[in-house]
């Protein structure tokens, strides 16, 4: 397995529950899922079970945390971060279906380790933790946590009338404020919804196309009388990255190459700047970051003052060096 120098998901804070997708098992359901399985510990970059795999054993962290990831050793895009007391995994297991996802283990601790035969049997037993799976199963595959988002927050004010749609396999009907065109009617069959950030995305088919709406632009949604259309090849998780790949093909791109100091790195991650190269050169670091225009690289450049110097492009050496000398006039004066 790949090797990491921090476990993956360090530092990103716990996926929040959504709507029955991330529940947590109190003492007696957990105390019966012990009694099935077994309990043992476990440390970071452990893999407990990985994505293209024909099976696995369920899963339910006891302590510690583990993250949830994507293109595991190559993108390692991390989709959740799962605390104490909440279960791993998703529809497929129970289907015997080929996985998606890899669970990495981030802080070590515990995990109850549950063969799977024996949740197939748990499921057909017991209604009550029978509709916590499969409730929280259908959810993660509706619902999609994209943590690489903006930082503001929009409206979902239409949120609950969209997962209400879902749950009901129901076709949804909104009025839609889009920036290319006047708002408009829409009817459409929902596929799922994303949450990006705190910004969030209802991905819907549309004249036999899906298509993604920004949440926060739907106004006065209601269900339709109409079933939605069956769409069961669709995959939320796959739709989303491609479509969200196309969108990074198109921005703008200025780059800038700068000599920083050491103390610059945490900001530079912290900030969430598009780091493409990193590597120390004497006492500073050299690096190369991918902004969406020239301005927004001389407001980093002058940010840091004599913390940051740009070696590239030229121009925009030329620029920060105007802009220092007119700084030291205005303060001369």
């Amino acid at each position: 397995m790949p090797e990491v120098d921090q476990p993956l998901g360090a530092g990103e804070p716990e996926t929040p529950e959504r709507d029955g997708a991330f529940p947590r098992l109190d003492e007696s359901q957990r105390a019966r899922l012990r009694q099935l399985g077994s309990v043992r510990g476990v440390e970071p970059g452990e893999v407990l079970f990985s994505e293209g795999d024909a099976g696995s054993d369920f899963f339910i962290v006891e302590s510690g945390s583990v993250t949830i990831v994507q293109g595991y050793g190559k993108e390692n895009r991390i989709i959740a971060v799962h605390g104490p007391h909440r279960f791993l995994g998703e529809m497929s297991m129970l289907a015997g279906q080929r996985l998606y996802l890899t669970g990495v283990v981030r802080e070590p601790g515990e995990v109850i380790q549950v063969p799977i035969e024996k949740l197939r049997e748990l499921v057909a037993e017991d209604k009550t933790l029978s509709d916590i799976f499969l409730g929280a199963f259908i959810a993660r595959r509706s619902i999609l946590i994209d943590p690489r988002g903006w930082r503001e927050s929009e409206s979902v004010a239409t949120l609950p009338v969209l997962l209400d749609a879902l749950w009901r396999g129901r076709r949804v009907r909104f009025i839609y404020e889009s920036t290319m065109s006047e708002a408009g009617e829409r009817v459409v069959d929902p596929l799922g919804l994303v949450a990006r950030g705190s910004v969030w995305y209802l991905v819907a088919m549309k004249d036999d196309q899906p298509r993604t709406y920004r949440v926060s632009r739907i106004r006065e949604a209601t269900l339709d009388e109409q079933e939605c259309r069956a769409s069961g090849d669709f995959d939320l998780a796959t739709y989303w990255e491609a479509s969200a790949a196309k969108f990074r093909e198109h921005l703008p791109r200025y780059y800038v190459t700068c000599l920083v100091a050491p103390s610059v790195m945490r900001w530079v991650r912290y900030r969430g700047w598009r780091l493409e190269e990193e590597r120390e050169e004497g006492d500073r670091v050299r690096i190369r970051l991918r902004f969406d225009a020239e301005e927004e690289g001389l407001q980093f450049a002058l940010s840091f003052g004599t913390e940051a110097e740009v070696i590239d492009p030229p121009e925009l050496r030329n620029k920060v060096l105007e802009a220092a000398r007119k700084t030291a006039e205005r303060y001369a004066s």
